[in-house]
């Protein structure tokens, strides 16, 4: 299937592993609409783009292709110019009126170094106290201009945005239920300059431990994408204490699939501890598994799903059975319920 092509080709270039050119060939004669299908589910066309550039193999993209990862890099970093001073503004509202705020994901990593254009950057997420939270998600409104733009969730109150300017997710804690994590990240804090103020980003340790928890606690449905991957190979730094994290995933209820996204983070990074040498034998498996059965639904509400539980089938994990189940009842129910008041 060309799905199943493109994977492994992307996988490899990116794992820097040899690839012969029929390999090559194969997924490259494959329909733009699938490539863009596949990097758009595993959320790397960036890091491919990236990747393709330092191997010096662009030349056998094809044009189609090419321009397509090209604009994913431009629009990455117009994104990356609009969050810096999107960021400094928020910052300066929230400092004048008291209010404590820690800057997240991708955008954190921007403001510690990271340089633009080398991953996308879909919204701004903060982390703030529940009160002050609310008195934020209000002063934005009210001072800033910002319009509620979604339903709020567990963990963050309802996303804000307004014209040329990113999407803002200010989180209560980091996932739907709560982690040790939570408190944690606001030990050790970073503070950076930023346009006329300064930005307060967790510790790189933190920064890693919330990308890992971000991939296998927050979206484990889709868990061992390749944007992960490459998200902790980045994050973990000089500055990253081997010793916290060890100690973390230890004690993790989903310590398994904290070592196999580390062990495969290793190839990218070999500072990384490999926990276990068959990271990406499970990593191939359950992608090439949910994208088989995903990618012929194009982009739809079922591909979307169809990805997630065919995930979770191919992993076989007894527990994720088990929550894909109460999430699936949860959806019968409120489709039920949907069609009832219609």
């Amino acid at each position: 299937m060309h799905s199943l092509a493109i994977y492994d080709a992307v996988s490899g270039v990116l794992r820097a592993r040899p690839t012969n050119a029929d390999q090559r060939r194969e997924a490259f004669a494959a329909p733009l609409e699938i490539w863009k299908r596949v990097l758009a589910f595993e959320g790397c066309a960036v890091q491919f783009e990236r990747t393709l550039q330092r191997a010096g193999v662009m030349r056998e993209v094809p044009l189609a292709l090419r321009r397509f990862l090209l604009d994913s890099t431009g629009a990455s970093l117009r994104q990356s110019v609009i969050a810096q001073g999107q960021l400094a503004a928020i910052c300066m509202l929230a400092e004048r009126h008291g209010v404590r705020l820690l800057v997240l994901k991708g955008a954190a990593r921007l403001i510690a170094g990271t340089l633009g254009g080398t991953r996308s950057i879909a919204d701004i997420d903060l982390l703030a106290s529940p009160d002050d939270a609310v008195r934020l998600h209000a002063l934005m409104r009210s001072e800033h201009g910002y319009t509620v733009v979604g339903a709020a969730q567990p963990h963050h109150l309802a996303p804000l945005a307004r014209r040329d300017a990113m999407a803002v997710e200010i989180h209560v804690r980091l996932a739907h239920e709560e982690l040790p994590l939570d408190t944690a990240i606001w030990t050790d804090t970073v503070r950076i300059p930023v346009g006329g103020t300064s930005v307060e980003i967790p510790s790189a340790t933190s920064r890693l431990l919330h990308t890992l928890e971000h991939a296998t606690s927050l979206n484990w449905m889709s868990r061992y994408r390749l944007r992960d991957i490459m998200d902790v190979a980045a994050c973990f730094t000089s500055d990253v204490s081997v010793s916290a994290v060890s100690a973390y995933v230890r004690s993790s209820p989903r310590r398994a699939a904290l070592e196999t996204i580390l062990s495969a983070a290793h190839e990218v990074e070999s500072r990384i501890p490999r926990r276990t040498v068959d990271a990406w034998k499970t990593i191939r498996r359950v992608s090439r598994a949910r994208l088989a059965v995903a990618i012929p639904f194009g982009r739809s509400v079922v591909a979307e799903r169809l990805f997630r539980y065919a995930g979770v089938f191919a992993e076989g994990s007894p527990a994720m059975f088990a929550r894909a189940g109460m999430t699936a009842a949860k959806w019968v129910r409120a489709a039920s319920v949907a069609l009832m008041g219609m």
